[in-house]
């Protein structure tokens, strides 16, 4: 993936709900997150470089499938397609977890300086629903 596109400064922000299964806490929460970064765009997309905790974070918007990384989170890599589901193993606290992201939705709208990113998405761990997500993104430039 090339960064070929105009660099364009860009603020993003991350508004997401989570609603944690009742075998995993049960409770609900809200979290907001804010960024300085960049924005590509692509010959299919957009790409979306900033830092987060120190590490290298990015979001690449390519033909409706959503990839969000953070080198900065024990390289979690997170596939959003609502045409397939998404495994991962996810290392934390020296255990492996099995892990499947279930997409609900993936939509991404352009407007004129701004981009719309809105998802929900299951998470299950080795098949039992650990939380329900809801993240809004919205990305000025």
């Amino acid at each position: 993936m090339s960064e070929e596109g105009k660099k364009r400064p860009c603020h993003i922000y991350f508004q997401t709900r989570q609603e944690a299964a009742d075998g995993f806490g049960g409770t609900s929460e809200e979290i907001f997150l804010e960024y300085e970064g960049n924005i590509y765009e692509t010959e299919n997309g957009f790409f979306i470089r900033y830092n987060d905790s120190g590490g290298k974070a990015s979001i690449r918007i390519n033909n409706n499938i959503i990839t969000i990384t953070n080198a900065g989170n024990s390289g979690n890599r997170m596939v959003f397609d609502e045409k397939r589901d998404f495994e991962l193993n996810y290392a934390a606290g020296g255990r492996v977890m099995n892990m499947r992201i279930v997409t609900e939705k993936a939509h991404t709208e352009c407007l004129s300086g701004k981009m719309i990113i809105d998802l929900k998405y299951r998470i299950l761990v080795n098949e039992e629903l650990l939380s329900l997500y809801t993240p809004r993104i919205e990305v000025t430039f």
